[in-house]
């Protein structure tokens, strides 16, 4: 892959032969290498939750992106032929929950002979102390994961509101893993330029270890009752963070509720309590009852019964480095109006008429609300690049790809090192 900052291969091909080596290094790491027939036994760290108890007791905040997601590539993972230790502690609290995970994975390393350790989210837990794990048990082995947002993107505004004065610690989460995965080229691309900009020596190592592969994203049961035809029903599913832009929503969700009278506006998630946006919400209730619903802690079947039954999914974000929220309303039948901005450009840009300007939320919105033909032929559309980006095993490839052809040059150099 071929970018404005090197030359980053993920192109190649998947490592057919068999690599065996056990041996020491000068200082004193276990090396433990078992890619046998290209079998590996990968650590895969499931990330924080809100709600870690039960699947069914899972917030909608987390559903594909913490549930349905890591679940669907672990699965790929294993369909591929290779062994997977899942690491998924149950803690009520994050604070609690990061102490727990850290001695899981020291548990998993002690009792498990793992080729890699892969972080679904590599801020949680950080990367770093993963890292330092891996240093002080003296076991040398592929730290790899993805990262879903970053204080070096710009856009993010979440990160530094949420995790303040953590932009040279999130640098450093890049640096301390092997293999970072990247869920769009926006992010990558967002993130280097920062980099390079801020702490231009350090551009050459986290471009080099710089891979995009996307999300794999679950399709709905097919049980799923659906909608009614004809029915108008529009869906946010996304959080509450500002740079999902969720006032303007609400502003364009009450003008369209002006306009329509049989439309329904639908949320999947509640705000926090006592939050601006949840004042502003709650307003929404009051001026619109009956057709404005608020979900909250809904089940992964109850999630996407809400998707199945919406017509139409909307986007006011001005920061989205993937969007897996709207890759599973798209899936579960909704067609999605979009921002001209972040992830939707890189990719729903080639699709006609698929994304609108900034000021253009409430005419757009009208525009397929009212025309079910115009709305199906977009969302046809849509759900074509949906299947393709989200697809679990090409997915899979991308990722077990530059994973084993970094064994096999890693170990290679390992072996040299322990000969001489």
């Amino acid at each position: 892959m071929n970018t404005a900052f090197g030359n980053i291969d993920t192109s190649g091909p998947v490592v057919q032969d068999s690599l065996e080596l056990e041996g020491r290094v000068s200082s004193g790491f276990r090396i433990s290498i078992r890619a046998r027939g290209c079998s590996l036994k990968i650590a895969f760290v499931h990330t924080y939750r809100a709600s870690t108890s039960s699947e069914g007791g899972a917030s909608s905040d987390s559903i594909g992106y913490g549930i349905t997601s890591a679940d669907l590539l672990v699965q790929s993972v294993r369909n591929a032929g290779h062994e997977v230790v899942e690491i998924r502690p149950c803690a009520s609290r994050i604070i609690e929950w990061r102490g727990v995970v850290l001695s899981s994975i020291a548990r998993a390393l002690r009792d498990s002979s793992v080729d890699a350790i892969f972080l679904f989210h590599c801020a949680n837990p950080l990367a770093a102390s993963v890292r330092q794990l891996l240093n002080d048990s003296r076991v040398n082995v592929p730290l790899v994961g993805y990262t879903h947002g970053s204080h070096w993107d710009p856009t993010d505004v979440y990160r530094g509101s949420a995790a303040p004065f953590m932009q040279w610690a999130d640098l450093g989460n890049l640096l301390a893993m092997d293999l970072i995965f990247f869920v769009s080229g926006g992010i990558r691309d967002a993130v280097l330029t920062a980099v390079a900009d801020a702490a231009p020596g350090a551009l050459a190592d986290v471009a080099s270890r710089a891979v995009v592969t996307h999300l794999p994203v679950s399709t709905p049961p097919q049980e799923l009752s659906g909608r009614d035809s004809g029915s108008r029903k529009l869906v946010y599913n996304h959080s509450f963070d500002a740079g999902k832009a969720p006032q303007l929503f609400f502003r364009t969700a009450a003008s369209l509720l002006s306009y329509d009278a049989e439309l329904i506006v639908e949320f999947t998630r509640s705000p926090t309590p006592g939050s601006s946006e949840s004042s502003e919400l709650d307003s929404l209730v009051r001026g619109y009852p009956r057709r404005v619903e608020v979900h909250g802690g809904l089940s992964v079947r109850d999630y996407y019964e809400v998707l199945a039954g919406a017509s139409h999914q909307m986007s006011t974000a001005s920061h989205e480095s993937f969007g897996v929220a709207t890759f599973e309303a798209i899936l579960a039948g909704c067609c999605a109006i979009l921002p001209d901005r972040a992830a939707y450009r890189e990719f729903f840009g080639s699709v006609p008429f698929g994304l609108y300007q900034s000021g253009q939320e409430i005419s757009r919105a009208m525009e397929l609300l009212n025309s079910e033909e115009q709305s199906h032929r977009l969302w046809r559309l849509q759900d074509q690049v949906a299947r393709r980006v989200t697809h679990a095993p090409s997915v899979t490839d991308v990722i077990l790809r530059a994973l084993m052809n970094h064994i096999k040059a890693d170990s290679f150099n390992t072996k040299e090192v322990s000969q001489r």
